[in-house]
């Protein structure tokens, strides 16, 4: 199973960005304005491959395809009334 792949902005370099980003009016000019979106797009993703890390892709752990939001609520709801240990022994008990 994969997850999408995202930008780590915060380890960045900003500065190679920002050189290798060449972005002027002559690349748009005399272009529709979807065109020129798409150019501009594009110029902007092409530049941010290399100095802007990618996750891996890979997920990081399986997730449960029968936990629900009413599974979660109900463990939280547990856990809040102390039923969590409800089973166990103390050793005040023995």
């Amino acid at each position: 199973m994969w997850r999408p792949l995202w930008f780590i902005l915060a380890r960045a370099d900003w500065e190679l960005f920002s050189s290798s980003a060449e972005l002027t009016e002559n690349m748009v000019e005399d272009m529709s304005i979807d065109d020129a979106v798409e150019a501009v797009t594009n110029a902007v993703i092409q530049a941010a491959m290399l100095p802007i890390p990618r996750t891996s892709g890979k997920m990081l752990r399986y997730s449960n395809p029968w936990w629900n939001r009413d599974c979660h609520d109900a463990v939280k709801k547990q856990k809040k009334n102390g039923e969590f240990f409800a089973g166990t022994l103390l050793s005040a008990t023995l």
